[in-house]
């Protein structure tokens, strides 16, 4: 039921975003590389860099009941400052592989989907589905938290997470893997490259064996399609990252 509820879900939104999208006039900018196999390649290696030190960090700070409680789900009064900037440290240290490629390869900024292009849109466009959302999960669940300053501190900490997944796989994988195999083989391969990306997170802090984490990687693709066409559709990493910060956020309410 879940697994149908998710596709429904995700039909739904990419529905919503391409209306969305036509009435504001986005249109899909694929970007151009000298080489695009070169790009992909070069970006699939770092991004495998990238989940492996996550990983790594994710297991090694999750057997530290100090550290280990920014990446833990609880409470929204347990989220302190602390926690903010724990884990920024710690995304900090993930993307640096895809800072130092792109610096090498003399890539810019906007390859990445860092760029003044359909800014104010793509945020009008993350804001609108998350709006959707929200009335959605409020005339369905409810709400079952008054706010309190812990929601603050949370809201700060999912920026950070979303903003910072957003730039590695959509803004700088997806970007490259569309350009060399196109935009929906580029898309799909790149959701699922994210979604397998938190296998060390559910065996590590949900405690679940790798069968039952590999299912639940999956179960987490059809939301990554949203976000990932999301970016496809606006070329800013704008809307996705505002998407993903309130769909964690959500959770806390």
């Amino acid at each position: 039921m879940q697994l149908v509820e998710s596709i429904a879900s995700l039909i739904i939104g990419l529905a919503v975003i391409a209306f969305l999208s036509r009435v504001l006039r986005l249109q899909y900018q694929q970007w151009e590389f000298s080489n695009p196999r070169r790009a992909a390649i070069v970006g699939i290696l770092v991004v495998s860099v990238n989940i492996l030190i996550m990983s790594l960090l994710v297991i090694m700070l999750g057997s530290s009941s100090a550290t280990g409680n920014a990446f833990e789900d609880r409470g929204p009064e347990n989220y302190t400052c602390g926690d903010v900037l724990g884990q920024a440290v710690v995304l900090l240290i993930v993307i640096t592989p895809i800072l130092i490629a792109m610096r090498t390869r003399k890539e810019t900024w906007a390859s990445a989907g860092i760029t003044r292009q359909n800014l104010l849109r793509s945020g009008a466009v993350g804001l609108i589905v998350v709006a959707i959302q929200m009335v959605y999960l409020a005339a369905t669940a409810g709400f079952h938290r008054s706010l309190v300053t812990g929601h603050f501190w949370a809201f700060l900490q999912y920026t950070v997470v979303g903003f910072a997944e957003e730039f590695m796989f959509r803004g700088y994988l997806q970007t490259r893997v569309c350009a060399w195999l196109g935009k929906y083989s580029g898309w799909l391969i790149t959701s699922v490259i994210m979604a397998l990306s938190h296998f060390a997170h559910r065996m590590t802090f949900e405690h679940q064996n790798a069968w039952a984490a590999l299912a639940s990687c999956a179960g987490l693709i059809p939301i990554s399609l949203l976000f990932g066409y999301l970016y496809q559709r606006t070329g800013n990493i704008m809307a996705p990252g505002i998407a993903h910060t309130f769909a964690n956020w959500i959770e806390t309410l």
